[in-house]
């Protein structure tokens, strides 16, 4: 058994209508896509797709599915519910979507089936039992990297269709989500077992068709304090955690706790919503950006390696630009934009996350506090409007005359942009597994968002063992060897 520490609940298990960090977490070992992602280079690779091939004119993809594949509730995974799937999220109806606003696949096709007519998404045909091909309007050169995303991985149809999935009827901690959100079905290595107020746990997967983790029972325990995670990983309550946070670093070193540093995979941003009259204006939002000290948030709050975002992409991804300008601090030229743009005190709603700890935001009470304080003396009038993360912030963020503080799966407004390091820790018990490994490593967690773009770190205790994979997104902290077949 392997109990591992997360800073919040999941919003919900259905990886189609969430985009938070926890709940993909967890359907990334229930779950699996088409597409993977090889965690080196970040290129596509076979996961329950072994191989595709794209027309001439880049509108239709062929897909050769994996052959003996089934989902955890016994029913086949063949090429018919690759396009149940498929047209599942293209159908979405408008009452899912208003209840579940950041549902990803209309941020990827532009459009659901209510208007069809903007959408890239086509439809999707199943030529074989083992081979589908998926139709686009146009060209999408992103295709297949969109697909590696947590919320394309396929469901079993018969668990959607049982559990009414696109009905958002029931709740958890105050959220709605749909009986199915409640118990995904997939394909992955392992499968959900229970959901209690404090704790999700999955079993190994004996049917599994890849490489199966060699712990046969995940715990996946909730800490929402920084230090209550760390007190219960030095407890032994936990066998590793993640999100370590500059204030237990030192605690965790002096522990005997090793630290193992990933490349920058996570990206804070203060998002600037232009649905707000005033913020329409590019010299409000250019004298935002000037008003703050990236330099000085970096140092207070964020670990070493932290560098300043340029960009929502982390250097490591497909798509980074060296040469993206930055405005740069300056508070005068700030305050001279803001006199020209003709602002006299309007407030604005700052949207900031209570009780929580993501990679790209470690203590967001603490950077809120500083970044009010640098908008402030420039002369903006900011309005602290502090939301319990388990009570809906990320559906709050996204609602018309907000500012929100957070990462977001790649997209948003004008962003003003740091970046930060994240980080885990953990303990070895006195016998550990060997880390498993997978042919065909699964996508990275949520998309790259921008204020501070994090190189993850996590501790572990300084014993000679091989290292682990490197997780994608969340940093990892672990007192073993990595349990799991596929990276966080």
């Amino acid at each position: 058994m392997f109990n591992f520490g997360t800073a919040s609940q999941p919003l919900g298990l259905d990886p189609a209508v969430v985009s938070d960090i926890e709940s993909y977490r967890i359907t990334r070992q229930v779950l699996e896509g088409l597409v993977g992602v090889d965690q080196t280079t970040g290129q596509p690779t076979p996961l329950l797709a072994t191989e595709w091939t794209t027309s001439a004119e880049g509108r239709s993809y062929t897909f050769k599915l994996r052959e003996k594949v089934t989902f955890q509730d016994g029913t086949a995974f063949d090429a018919a519910a690759v396009c149940s799937n498929f047209d599942r999220w293209f159908k979405f109806p408008e009452s899912l979507r208003r209840q579940a606003p950041g549902t990803t696949f209309k941020g990827v096709f532009k459009a659901h089936a209510d208007q069809a007519s903007l959408s890239i998404y086509k439809g999707c045909t199943a030529l074989a039992p083992d081979n589908v091909r998926i139709d686009l309007t146009q060209p999408f050169t992103g295709f297949l990297q969109a697909l590696t995303l947590p919320a394309f991985a396929i469901s079993s149809p018969k668990a959607l269709a049982s559990k009414n999935a696109d009905e958002l009827n029931q709740s958890r901690d105050g959220q709605p989500v749909s009986a199915y959100g409640l118990h995904p079905v997939g394909t992955g290595p392992y499968v959900f077992d229970s959901w209690d107020p404090s704790s999700i746990t999955l079993s190994s997967n004996k049917d599994y068709w890849g490489d199966k983790g060699q712990i046969g029972t995940i715990n996946f325990v909730t800490y929402d304090h920084t230090q209550t995670r760390m007190q219960a990983l030095l407890d032994g309550k936990i066998d590793a955690y993640d999100a370590v946070t500059i204030g237990n670093f030192d605690q965790l070193v002096k522990r005997g706790q090793q630290i193992i540093q990933r490349d920058p995979f996570s990206v804070m941003y203060v998002g600037m919503n232009q649905q707000i009259p005033i913020l329409r204006n590019i010299k409000v939002r250019q004298a935002i950006e000037m008003a703050l000290d990236k330099d000085t948030l970096i140092r207070r709050f964020f670990i070493d390696n932290t560098a300043e975002a340029t960009q929502f992409v982390p250097p490591k991804l497909s798509g980074f630009n060296n040469n993206t300008p930055a405005l740069g601090h300056n508070p005068a030229k700030a305050k001279e934009l803001l006199a020209e743009a003709g602002y006299n005190g309007q407030e604005l709603k700052f949207y900031y996350p209570l009780n929580v700890t993501r990679p790209y935001l470690p203590t967001p009470e603490k950077v809120y506090a500083e970044i009010s304080k640098q908008l402030t003396a420039v002369g903006l009038n900011i309005k602290p409007v502090p939301v319990e993360w388990s009570d809906g912030y990320l559906q709050k963020v996204t609602s018309p005359g907000t500012t929100p503080s957070t990462c977001w799966a790649g997209t948003a407004p004008t962003p003003i942009r740091t970046t930060s390091s994240a980080r885990s820790s953990a303990r070895t018990p006195a016998s550990s597994a060997t880390r498993t490994r997978r042919s065909s490593p699964r996508s990275p967690g949520p998309a790259a968002c921008p204020t501070a773009r994090s190189g993850p770190r996590s501790t572990r205790p300084s014993t000679s063992r091989s290292p682990p994979r490197s997780p994608p997104c969340p940093s990892l902290s672990r007192s073993r060897p990595w349990p799991f077949p596929t990276g966080w």
